[in-house]
């Protein structure tokens, strides 16, 4: 790609965003000149562009109680894994140019999300995923871009002093539009912790500066997990947080759904998880697999029984394989998942389209499953993106207190 190109992609982005996704000058835009230190850096080359080539990753040695600069206060997104992120931001913000309001915060599992107080709309959010030692390019094209995206839509990168930023970006505002849901933000990778990119949307960015707390973003590992979700079915920002260790997991859900239930299915051992939707019926939505073969006793087949017969990864990639469309990705917590899609599916006796299915391994000869099929059967939708904040914010925890 060319400069020309380059340039004429950014202006298009530039006018997409200034017309409602929020100002760009921010999102795309740390034309900052390289230090002495930091063109000592190896580089490499992207469309074009070089692109820094990050040092060895290292994690933050700060704590949820070491301070930030006066004035400001410190965001500590830190699970019960002590795996997340933390950064300072100023505790006000400036509305329509010159009213200092304070600034809310919300943690939804792997997603912080910024914005001044009684204007929920106007949201600054980052939202951290670890990709190992993935090329970050080809890890957005792979996990947060269909194929159509990708066919429309490239991944540029802007290499900067502080880390380098990627766009998913089309050559004209008709294209953009194919982009999918990431098109708005930028993720960026910082030097000091390779392994992990950010998302970051900006939404009216005029009440606090990104670039500012974005330079204090830092990677948490072995920290103290945040206190405001260590409770059961704590809820922190329209989500619940599930951690009790009935389950090997945590995960954040829709607090919507109200209190989950979590018992062992009848005649397979298998460990479920679901809420009452309308008309009070059970609605299964995670279901932990059994160590043991089994024949469901007592009862009708149901989507959960599949994780009896998938023990492995490769099971769980033959398995996704065979559905109508198969992604595999790495959620915020690094656990391989792999996304089965099926357009219509006959599920004994139901007629259902639109099932989203998401299965991966819990321990040895065990895997599990997420699910939207009784959703769709209890008439409560699809519920795409609510599937895969659930997903995205899963951990593996051991069993009990």
């Amino acid at each position: 790609m060319t400069i020309k190109q380059l340039s004429a992609i950014f202006t298009v982005l530039a006018a997409i965003t200034l017309s409602g996704a929020g100002c760009l000058a921010e999102q795309f835009s740390q034309s900052i000149v390289p230090t002495e230190a930091t063109t000592k850096r190896d580089v490499a080359s992207t469309d074009g562009l070089e692109t820094i080539t990050p040092d060895a990753d290292t994690a933050s040695q700060v704590t949820a109680d070491t301070p930030c600069n006066e004035g400001n206060r410190r965001f500590w997104g830190v699970g019960q894994n002590g795996e997340g992120f933390t950064f300072c931001y100023d505790v006000y913000g400036l509305l329509n140019g010159n009213t200092r309001v304070p600034i809310v915060t919300q943690w939804t599992g792997n997603k912080a999300v910024l914005y001044p107080q009684d204007n929920p709309d106007w949201q600054h959010t980052v939202t951290w995923f670890q990709i190992g030692n993935s090329d970050p390019a080809e890890e957005i094209r792979r996990r947060f871009m269909t194929e159509d995206n990708r066919a429309a839509c490239e991944v540029v990168s802007n290499p900067g002093a502080m880390w380098n930023e990627y766009v998913i970006a089309g050559g004209d505002l008709e294209a953009q539009e194919k982009c999918g849901e990431f098109r708005y933000g930028f993720f960026i990778q910082k030097f000091e912790a390779p392994n992990v990119l950010y998302f970051v949307t900006t939404g009216q960015d005029t009440f606090m500066l990104t670039q500012s707390w974005l330079q204090t973003l830092e990677k948490v590992e072995g920290g103290a997990p945040n206190t405001d979700l260590s409770p059961t079915n704590s809820t922190s920002g329209g989500l619940a947080w599930h951690n009790d260790g009935e389950f090997g997991l945590a995960f954040s859900y829709p607090a919507m759904w109200g209190p989950l239930v979590v018992r062992e299915e009848l005649g397979c051992y298998q460990r479920i998880a679901s809420f009452t939707g309308a008309g009070d019926q059970e609605t299964v939505f995670l279901v932990e697999g059994s160590t043991e073969e089994c024949e469901p006793a007592g009862r009708g087949g149901y989507f959960g029984d599949v994780t009896n017969t998938l023990k492995t990864w490769d099971d769980i990639s033959a398995w996704c394989h065979a559905h109508d469309s198969c992604e595999t990705f790495q959620n915020a917590s690094g656990i391989q998942i792999a996304h089965a899609y099926t357009k219509s599916l006959d599920s004994w006796g139901n007629k259902l389209s639109d099932v989203d299915e998401y299965a991966f391994v819990v321990g040895n000869d065990r895997t599990a499953i997420v699910s939207n099929e009784r959703l769709v059967q209890n008439g409560l939708g699809r519920q795409q993106d609510a599937m895969r904040v659930l997903v995205d914010t899963i951990s593996l925890r051991p069993f009990g207190p």
